[in-house]
């Protein structure tokens, strides 16, 4: 069996873009609405959950689709530039160990044909012979229409420190 050795960083990224779309459970449970949920155009709320829909379905194609060919994700030290690298350099070693991803306070920015959402996420990093680790951070996705798609074109990623043992 051949080890992960991608750093947690690493896979935030992928994440995050996924969650971004998901309803947010405190708003649910309250009544509220996002407050940009009146201003998100329909489709762009479809291409998130598509986003969702593949990282749950663990489909890296799938996922890989609603990013642009010329798309970059930055996670830390780390980025990803093109289509091809950001599902081979980072969705693919990333859906194996990850699981329970959640967002929290999305909120979207912007209009016409490019929005900027904003967020935080929570997950479960499950690396190989380790014990699961909960992982957090922020997130910010630039959403354009291409067409009459959603793409992201440009995702970055930031961890929160390691909680302290």
């Amino acid at each position: 069996m051949a080890r992960i050795t991608t750093p947690p960083a690493l896979l935030t990224g992928l994440l995050l873009a996924l969650a971004a779309c998901t309803p947010r459970p405190d708003a649910a449970a309250s009544g509220a609405a996002d407050s940009a949920a009146a201003e998100t155009p329909a489709e762009l709320a479809a291409a998130s959950e598509r986003v969702i829909t593949g990282w749950n379905g663990e489909d890296a194609e799938a996922l890989a689709a609603q990013y642009a060919p010329e798309a970059v994700v930055v996670e830390g030290d780390s980025i990803y530039e093109g289509r091809g690298a950001i599902r081979d350099r980072w969705i693919i070693p990333g859906l194996p160990v990850i699981s329970g991803l959640q967002i929290s306070g999305r909120t979207y920015a912007g209009n016409g044909d490019t929005r900027t959402e904003t967020g935080r996420y929570t997950y479960t990093l499950t690396l190989p012979d380790s014990a699961p680790m909960t992982v957090t951070g922020g997130y910010e996705a630039t959403w354009n229409r291409q067409g009459d798609e959603w793409l992201i074109i440009r995702e970055s990623l930031r961890n929160d420190a390691p909680a302290a043992p």
